[in-house]
């Protein structure tokens, strides 16, 4: 069995925004990695060495966006990857899904 890659979701109460976005696209990376799971932190609950929200953490690791205030599908995949995650048989890495869900939220 395959190391289970943690997404972890520090979110405001109610979640909204890029709380949502995060929530939104850990889902989709379920979908697509089998050993992809989801932790989703409210921040009344969070541990005290967590960040603030809006935040998302891979195994541990603090994922800050590149080049904007939303991390990119492109660098979720990558972190997942990188942590060892394991795509289902016949499924490709979901970026036009993540960058859907991205766009989804950004409409007016």
């Amino acid at each position: 069995m395959n190391q289970a890659v943690t997404i972890k979701i520090i979110n405001k109460q109610p979640p909204a925004g890029r709380c949502r976005i995060y929530m939104d696209m850990a889902i989709v990376l379920m979908e697509a990695y089998k050993n992809v799971r989801m932790l989703t932190v409210p921040d009344d609950q969070r541990e005290p060495d967590d960040p603030a929200p809006a935040a998302v953490l891979i195994n541990g690791r603090l994922m800050e966006p590149e080049d904007t205030v939303i991390v990119s599908g492109k660098e979720f995949i990558e972190t997942v990857e990188a942590e060892g995650g394991v795509l289902y048989d016949g499924v490709e890495p979901p970026l036009a899904k993540l960058d859907a869900v991205i766009e989804r939220y950004s409409q007016p």
